[in-house]
């Protein structure tokens, strides 16, 4: 039995704490292994009434201090905002409590650090939330093609007030650096060629760009939280193969090029099944407190995505 809690239900705690509810219901319904059993014991947010709200939706209950979470969980989601990110998985780590971190990991990569070495001293598992590594479309094409020469990742939305207390580099590009990392060795040493931002409705970055390379792989990212419309593409190249995806609607093409031919000679298109991120990385992290598994996002990649994320808004920032 795995007893879990969900700190920090916002807009998108709230989602986490649906999934820790959907877990724990199906394993009730099936009857039960002890092995695998999910016992959800309920959720805690500073705003006592968002608590309440979100338990009540869900039918569990509300836990009133972060001590109470110590003692009825043994895995904990935190979901909470990410200046306060740094506090609250210090202390579910000191008490010997697995925890599974909202991206951005933590406000500064010291504090990443420092959390990273506590989860060694105590012997826990710290994972960090980058729930696109599940992204079908990712996962389909990385597995083909995995070692592109370029790759250009955009990932643009409308402006929204919540989450612009961090820069659209840890609100945003946090996920592009992370599909960029995993696609690439973790160990590859990742140029930043050049970066470039702006400010238009916050006093962080609203949008930037950067190019990356590691050897002769290229990648470009852009991110925007002022535009017009949504939109989360990516495409490359490899060899004589040319591959896109569209995040929105999961359809993934493939085709393959003849030097001087106007069409492909191999035309590939096809539209994936939905997948639920958020669900997925909620069950391979109870998967590797349970031991059944590797942890599928260790802390350490999280620092890793966190440095190149700061070392790309700085870089930025100069631009703006």
């Amino acid at each position: 039995m795995i007893r879990t809690a969900v700190v920090g239900v916002g807009y998108l705690g709230r989602f986490h704490a649906q999934k820790h509810k959907l877990l724990a219901d199906c394993g009730a319904a099936k009857g039960g292994d002890p092995n695998e059993d999910i016992q959800f014991a309920g959720v805690f947010d500073a705003n006592a009434e968002r608590a309440s709200e979100v338990a009540q939706e869900l039918g569990v209950p509300v836990l009133s201090t972060l001590q109470e979470v110590a003692s009825k969980a043994d895995a904990v989601t935190v979901a909470s905002t990410t200046s306060t990110h740094f506090e609250v998985a210090k202390f579910f780590l000191k008490q010997k409590k697995h925890v599974n971190l909202e991206k951005p990991m933590t406000a500064t990569e010291g504090e990443a650090r420092e959390l990273l070495q506590i989860a060694r001293d105590q012997s826990v598992l710290l994972s960090v939330g980058h729930s696109e590594r599940f992204n079908p479309c990712f996962r389909e094409l990385r597995q083909r093609f995995e070692r592109p020469q370029f790759v250009e990742l955009r990932r643009h939305a409308p402006f929204r007030r919540r989450g612009s207390d961090v820069s659209v580099v840890l609100d945003l590009m946090v996920h592009d650096l992370d599909m960029v990392l995993n696609w690439c060795d973790w160990r590859d040493a990742i140029v930043i060629r050049s970066a470039m931002g702006g400010r238009t409705h916050s006093e962080t970055l609203d949008w930037a760009e950067c190019v990356l390379s590691a050897g002769p792989q290229s990648f470009h990212i852009s991110v925007s939280r002022v535009a017009p419309q949504m939109l989360r593409t990516f495409r490359g190249f490899q060899g004589s193969w040319s591959f896109a995806a569209d995040f929105q609607t999961n359809e993934v093409t493939a085709d393959e090029w003849r030097a001087g031919g106007e069409t492909p000679i191999n035309k590939e298109q096809h539209r994936l099944d939905k997948a639920d991120h958020l669900l997925l990385e909620t069950e391979a992290f109870l998967r590797a407190v349970r031991g059944q598994a590797p942890l599928e996002i260790p802390g350490e990649q999280g620092l890793r995505v966190l440095e190149m994320a700061f070392a790309v808004e700085r870089l930025a920032d100069r631009s703006s």
